[in-house]
């Protein structure tokens, strides 16, 4: 006859319904079973508790169900709002349904620890159920203890161990996760920033977590330095969602209009192929970068040592370089896949840093000690002749000088091309990207040909004629002793995974993200003791505030009445 749907921040549903020949109305609810237990009139057994404890502990899923009969007509009911209908229930029992963990869950939890990736769990389940699933996934493991933080029967802030306990000092010495509730977390946020901090911090479950309390929470890790990513499947998780920096629907209902990306597949393992994606999208990113960096002062320089001669690089010669061998190497690397294994370390976020700057540093001081080496060789040639512009046509630029500073530039773009398609740790090797493998072998086959034997190509390059081939060849040399040197200092000494892990490392030690300053802290539970305290002193005397606005308010109605009754008689 009617229904109302259900709401996480009420945490339950109902409908109203009338059997055949039966004279009267029933309203039957189901919803969490705090809830459902609060509404309760009569029926609560004495070890409702217990009972439920007992199945929540195990993972498994319960629902509350209560009823009431209804003394209303059919008009009545209709225009009824929901407040009226939903209270003085009579107590019906506890539906108990397994929460089976996904085949997927497990692994992919598994992969992103591994890759030094922090992982927690909002949902809207029992606190206990949440903290049985968690360590069944592997978000816990069984040495961490769970330090419960929820409001008792008053609404104030508790906080306990899994066997309900109080917290001693102990717990916070061994390896310990908070364990939150929805309703908790709002408090703290309320209350005290320091306390939300840690919670945030050090928090991996955050059950019976509303829509806005979830927001809360992302806002919250966000504003702590982190990089949050987000994956839910229902229209309660679009808030936050949409403010986590990364948005993952696992359902192309409402969670997809307010996420970034959305699985086909409904299960988490869309996570990690977002992260590799990203990270090899950011890997090429930066390797174009510094590419397109490094070509442009090769080039520079190349046009500056023929410009010191009046000489410089012709028309064809940077087609061929701009064209042949630029372009198209960066659009071929850029097609290099994802690594498939995730890397403990992310890639580096900002081009002003160390290892940038200290490449693009080394290939310049390379480049110009490579081509300075080619121009005083191409002196030495025994059929030298100095370039003069004065008796060449214009545009001329053929010489033993511009022969000799094309000449290794050729091997210089090439090899910077492919310093900078690196593979590990963030995309696949270089041999998996076929198309830029075999056009740099294409490249370097042809650019050695015009350098070893150019008669066929003196006039389209303007190359010099005359040039002896042993000093031809000392080009080549030059251009392989580059790309030696270049792959060594940046694959050996840059990019090496052992100064990586320990640059990595003092960064952390030194990092001075909020984050890293909390997970360092050793006063923990003083600070959370202190915080708890201030925050339950404050809801009391708010409370009292309440409850003598009350009273005064009943005194106001009171002599009222006693007014109006002088003033009848």
């Amino acid at each position: 006859m009617r229904q109302f749907p259900f709401s996480s921040k009420l945490q339950r549903m109902s409908v109203v319904s009338r059997g055949l020949n039966a004279k009267h109305f029933v309203l039957f609810t189901k919803g969490s079973p705090e809830i459902i237990r609060s509404l309760c009139k009569e029926g609560i057994p004495a070890d409702f508790l217990q009972v439920q404890d007992t199945y929540t502990k195990r993972g498994l899923r319960v629902i509350a169900m209560a009823y009431r009969k209804l003394s209303m007509n059919y008009l009545k009911v209709q225009r009824a709002t929901r407040e009226e209908l939903e209270w003085e229930l009579t107590f019906l029992g506890l539906v108990v349904l397994e929460n089976r963990l996904k085949p997927q869950t497990k692994p992919v939890i598994e992969t992103l620890l591994k890759a030094n990736i922090r992982c927690s769990m909002a949902t809207g389940d029992n606190l206990l159920t949440a903290l049985s699933v968690a360590r069944e996934c592997g978000l816990m493991t069984p040495k961490e203890q769970g330090v419960l933080i929820d409001t008792d029967t008053s609404g104030m802030l508790q906080m306990t161990t899994e066997n309900n306990e109080p917290v001693s000092d102990g717990v916070f010495a061994s390896p310990f996760r908070f364990v939150v509730t929805g309703r908790a977390l709002e408090l703290i946020f309320k209350n005290s920033e320091v306390a939300f901090h840690q919670v945030c911090v050090r928090g991996t479950v955050f059950a019976r977590m509303s829509p806005d309390q979830k927001q809360i929470l992302v806002e919250g890790l966000q504003h702590l330095g982190y990089f949050v990513g987000m994956c839910g499947d229902g229209a309660n998780d679009c808030g936050a969602l949409k403010a986590a920096h990364m948005g993952i629907s696992l359902s192309e209902a409402e969670a997809s209009v307010a996420s970034s990306f959305t699985s086909k597949t409904p299960d988490i393992s869309a996570v990690p192929a977002v992260i590799r994606e990203g990270r090899a999208a950011l890997a090429t990113s930066f390797g174009v970068f510094k590419y397109m960096a490094a070509y442009s002062v090769t080039q520079h320089v190349s046009v500056l040592f023929l410009y010191w001669i009046g000489s410089g690089l012709g028309d064809f010669q940077f087609l061929y370089i701009d064209l042949a061998l630029i372009t198209a190497l960066v659009f071929l690397a850029a097609r290099a896949e994802a690594c498939r294994k995730l890397s403990r370390y992310p890639p580096p976020s900002s081009l002003i840093s160390v290892r940038p700057i200290m490449s693009l540093v080394v290939q310049l001081v390379l480049m110009i000690a490579g081509l300075t080496a080619a121009y005083l060789i191409s002196k030495s040639d025994p059929n030298f002749e100095q370039y003069d512009h004065e008796e060449k046509e214009e545009g001329d630029y053929a010489g033993f000088e511009n022969t000799a500073v094309f000449s290794c530039s050729l091997y210089m773009y090439i090899t910077q091309a492919i310093i900078y398609s690196k593979g590990k740790p963030y995309r696949k090797r270089m041999y998996t990207n076929v198309l830029f493998l075999l056009y740099t072998f294409v490249v370097v086959a042809f650019s050695t040909l015009i350098i070893l034997y150019p008669e066929p190509f003196n006039d389209f390059f303007e190359l010099e004629p005359d040039s002896d081939f042993w000093y031809r060849l000392i080009y080549v040399d030059i251009g392989v002793l580059y790309f030696f040197l270049s792959w060594l200092i940046e694959d050996g000494i840059i990019e090496n995974t052992c100064w990586r892990q320990r640059f990595a490392h003092r960064k952390t030690q030194r990092s001075v993200k909020p984050y890293r300053r909390i997970e360092r802290a050793a006063n923990t539970k003083q600070s959370l003791t202190d915080a708890f305290n201030e925050i339950n002193q404050t809801l009391q005397s708010e409370s009292n505030g309440v409850s003598e606005s009350a009273v005064d308010v009943d005194e106001e109605f009171e002599q009222s009445d006693e007014n109006d009754e002088m003033s009848r008689l």
